[in-house]
């Protein structure tokens, strides 16, 4: 007598289900794992994962299960909406605003908790849905739980690779199931997932016959002949769903287990899946075949009600139906629907004729859509059913391609909107899907597609404002891929647009022309008539307080008036909310709008400023808007002579930036090496050479002259005169031929380039340098600049009043790094004319200043000096902060302003663990116990 139907216990898989036993129990320690159960499709893996759950359970881990799908697989979020959605349904209003408290607020707008932005960043998603794990797990330990991983939507996989990264500093069990990656569309992302160290990876092996054996027994209540088994075997290949499947069939038509059989077998296992199933369909009533080919469409997470309408049955005759289907091992007995497997839902669905489907994912949107069902699930239908020039099909799409935006998934707005565009839309529907199609294709990567979609769309506007507004998007996309010069030409019309009907957008494109300008050598030359347009800007509007960024950046640039005039666009700019207008916005401009206060030695206005930055960054969850706020807040400790700080945030910048190919960061590599160089810590500078690409041929772009800059200091500090030599005098060239000459505040080439000349022994031209130098220094009017050049005239004519005059210039400036230069070099001086004992004075004085300073190589040549006096300074020994790494001493900084441990985890983007890390060794090298002690050690310091 046949058994019936039925899933059979988990066979031969003892050795997976102890292994995922431990990691559960370490999970439950506090000790984290991500682990994959890997395998064919039918090897069992959704079985492994139902028995890893019971375990965990039993083990007091919460379990939160999800599961992908192949028609859900172009779902945002998807995968962590089944997540996170149904816990926090379970909550009240005030038990969610816990859960969501710091970065995990980020995480709101996917979960529909809060609006999101026009187009929010995937980063700060990914890290507020990180923090939101994290708080989930405050409570109790935690299972997440994915199966049919390789159907899971772009975002979520994002996801789940940030928390695999990250995952061993909490009681979390990451466990996932997965076909091998090369059957997944995704293959990239869930590659990486999967190859992510410390990830078990637990591939199921084909049963052995044995284990064939006894499936087979299991289903025909008797034990089989072992060439019968062996053949059931060998035509499935171990697979257990397979051989299920393929013993129903046999089964069914009454083949006996015998030996006598076993020839036949590989007829039956052609197709059996396909066969047995639509076999076992064609025998039950109408409404259950109705209802099994309406839920095939649907596809996972479907409720009952919905499939019901799309199959044409009442509620209670779709009840009895699945009823039915359940008793036929077709659909699981659980909700929301499902098929017991995926191979049943693929062999239904597969069956159904092409146009026919089609048509029924037209009638799915139409229904979802009445049931107010959410707008992506409705697309989902959308993008698989047939244009039929429906205005509600576009507006729909459109509605799912803004969400998907807002969610920062611009992958999915761009599907949405190819099919939008395919209904297709009116004339004038059709300009506003292409513009919003261009900006999705930028943001998801797709630069040439979007160039291409955003000048169509420019091409086909009547308006002159929205005509404008597109070439605004299409300006941003290509400086964004470097393509500047012609980001200009686009702008330029674009201003044309605007110019007689929008003052604040002509405001905000001629601004952002400047910076694209600014960036290609040839377009810089045109910029003359910005200068020339101050006094007519009030700085009213947020376009207007651009422009005025725009403006002093560029008086800074080419030392164009004095240094006074461009401090005033600056503060003009700031004062009427500049900082507000750009948090709200993608431009960049924030960055060069700081250049006055930052070149100009009005550090006062520039701290706040950029500190303001940095908190603003990371409320946004932003990586973007990080590598610009520590790129300034770097460029104001490195020129008030803060160098650990200025390392420290320069590396942020660099950490977070340089891999993504962000312009900022690029500067701040420049940066970053000149700082090294200050700390005397050439090995590090040379690394950050070659991470950055700077030890080759360096582009001609702006940005990378930081890093031409970097070079020429590093390699003068290493004793390859020739090579600095070079580096300096290359960026010289490119000033004078590509940009205008260089403001010595902002790239003091020619007084570092004259410093290796007198090492040459070329004296005259040292002089020349030094001398102009001097004046265009003099023309900014800031002291530093002032001060540096006075001192390297001084050095290359041995005048020491110059040097005495470069300190005193100094000394009334907030460049303490460049005060203590001036007093070491001073003192050396002194020193070779025969003063010692005044020669001592100043040398002390520099030494302990350029030791508070950070500046290792400077202080080092300051003790050199004071032994040549005659003097027994005391050794330099690095203690106290000195002692701290950037990154222990970034998280001192924050904790010290009474941060919690977790929020300065959030803020810069990395684990609990890591900042209990760092504080741990903090406390160590500062000899200090506590947080509450932190303030008084680092102010000492």
């Amino acid at each position: 007598m046949v058994r019936p139907h039925g899933t059979p216990e988990l066979v031969e898989r003892d050795t997976e289900l102890a292994r995922l036993g431990e990691l559960v129990t370490a999970a439950a320690l506090g000790h984290g794992r991500c682990a994959a159960v890997v395998g064919p499709a039918g090897i069992g893996k959704s079985r492994v994962l139902h028995a890893a759950r019971d375990i965990a359970r039993q083990a007091g881990l919460r379990c939160l299960p999800a599961r992908g799908g192949e028609l859900e697989a172009d779902y945002p979020y998807g995968v962590v909406r089944q997540l996170f959605e149904q816990p926090l349904r379970t909550m009240d209003s005030a038990e969610q605003a816990t859960l969501l408290t710091g970065a995990a607020r980020l995480a709101a707008p996917v979960l529909d908790l809060a609006p999101g932005k026009r187009s929010a960043d995937p980063f700060a998603m990914v890290h507020g849905l990180y923090w939101l794990s994290v708080n989930l797990v405050s409570a109790t330990p935690l299972m997440l739980l994915v199966d049919d991983l390789h159907w899971a939507d772009e975002a979520s996989l994002r996801f789940l690779a940030y928390l695999a990264r990250r995952v061993a500093d909490l009681p979390v069990l990451l466990l996932t199931g997965t076909r091998p990656t090369a059957t997944s569309r995704r293959a990239e992302l869930l590659d990486a997932l999967l190859t992510e160290p410390g990830t078990v990876e637990l591939p199921l092996a084909p049963l052995s016959d044995d284990g064939i054996a006894w499936l087979v027994e299991a289903r025909y209540g008797t034990p089989p002949d072992p060439e019968f088994s062996r053949a059931c075997a060998a035509a499935t290949a171990g697979n257990p769903f397979l051989c299920v499947t393929l013993v129903d069939a046999l089964a069914d038509a009454g083949v006996p287990p015998e030996t006598s059989a076993a020839p036949s077998i590989a007829d039956f296992a052609v197709d059996a899946v396909s066969t047995t199933i639509l076999r076992r369909l064609g025998t039950l009533p109408t409404p259950a075949v109705r209802l099994a080919r309406a839920l095939s469409v649907l596809g996972t997470e479907s409720e009952l009600t919905e499939v019901a309408q799309l199959a044409g049955l009442s509620p209670r005759e779709a009840a009895d139906a699945a009823d039915v289907l359940i008793g036929h091992d077709i659909l699981r007995d659980e909700l929301p629907m499902e098929f017991v497997h995926p191979l049943v839902r693929a062999a239904i669905r597969d069956r159904i004729p092409a146009p026919e489907r089609a048509l029924s994912h037209a009638e799915a949107a139409r229904l979802t859509a009445a049931d107010e069902r959410p707008v992506e699930r409705i697309a989902l239908h959308l993008l698989a059913a047939p244009p039929a020039a429906q205005e509600w099909v576009v507006d729909t799409l459109r509605q799912a391609a803004t969400r998907a935006m807002g969610h920062g998934e611009p992958s999915a707005a761009v599907a949405a909107l190819r099919r939008a565009l395919r209904e297709p839309p009116g004339q004038v529907g059709r300009v506003a899907v292409l513009h919003e199609l261009g900006v999705a294709e930028f943001r998801a990567g797709e630069v040439d597609a979007a160039v291409r979609t955003l000048s169509d769309a420019r091409r086909l506007a009547d308006d002159p404002r929205l005509r404008a507004e597109i070439g605004r998007d299409l300006g941003l996309a290509l400086f964004q891929s470097r393509r500047f010069a012609e980001a200009v030409a686009v702008q330029d019309d674009a201003r044309r647009d605007a110019l007689d009907v929008d003052v604040d957008l002509t405001a905000w494109l001629t601004a952002e022309r400047h910076q694209a300008a600014m960036m290609d050598a040839a377009a810089y030359r045109s910029l003359g008539d910005l200068l020339d347009v101050g006094a007519a800007v009030a700085g009213e509007t947020g376009g207007e307080r651009a422009l005025l960024g725009a403006m002093g950046a560029e008086r800074s640039l080419r030392t164009a008036g004095s240094s006074d005039d461009a401090v005033a666009l600056a503060r003009r700019a700031f004062d009427k909310g500049l900082l507000t207008d750009l948090s709200l916005s993608s431009s960049g401009i924030g960055v060069i709008a700081l250049f006055p206060f930052i070149y100009a030695d009005h550090l006062g206005d520039a701290r706040p400023l950029a500190a303001a930055m940095v908190d603003d960054a990371r409320h946004l969850g932003s990586p973007v808007a990080a590598v610009r706020a520590y790129l300034v807040s770097a460029l104001v400790r490195r020129y008030e002579g803060a160098l650990r700080d200025a390392e420290s945030d320069a590396r942020s910048a660099c950490e977070l930036g340089l891999d993504a190919g962000l312009l900022p960061a690029r500067m701040a590599a420049g940066l970053l090496i000149e700082v090294l160089v200050e700390r005397g810590e050439l090995a590090e500078a040379d690394d950050v050479l070659r991470q950055a690409r700077f030890d080759g041929d360096i582009a001609l772009e702006i940005t990378e002259n930081w890093g031409l800059f970097g070079r020429g200091r590093l390699r003068l500090a290493q004793g390859c005169i020739d090579d600095a030599i070079a580096d300096l005098t290359e960026l010289g060239r490119r000033g004078e031929e590509c940009w205008r000459p260089w403001n010595p505040a902002i790239l003091p080439y020619r007084s570092w380039l004259a410093l290796a000349l007198l090492r040459n022994g070329d004296q005259p031209e040292a002089l020349r340098l030094a001398s102009e130098e001097l004046r265009f220094a003099r023309r900014w009017g800031a002291p530093r600049a002032i001060g540096t050049a006075l001192g390297t005239v001084g050095l290359a004519t041995g005048d020491l009043a110059r040097l005495r005059k470069s300190a005193a210039v100094l000394a009334e400036s907030p460049a303490q790094l460049e005060y203590a230069r001036s007093l070491v070099e001073l003192g050396a001086a002194l020193r070779r004319n025969g003063s010692r004992s005044e020669a001592r004075t100043s040398l002390r004085q520099g030494m302990e200043l350029a030791s508070r300073c950070g500046a290792s190589a400077l202080a080092e040549h300051a003790h050199t000096e004071l032994r040549a006096t005659g003097a027994r300074p005391r050794r330099l020994v690095r203690t106290g902060v000195d002692a701290l790494t950037p990154s222990e001493l970034r998280v001192a900084r924050i904790a010290a302003d009474g941060l919690s441990n977790p929020a300065i985890a959030q803020a810069l983007f990395v684990t609990l663990r890591t900042v209990e890390v760092h504080l741990t060794h903090t406390y160590e090298k500062l000899g200090i116990s506590s947080r509450q002690q932190l303030p008084d050690a680092l102010k000492e310091a």
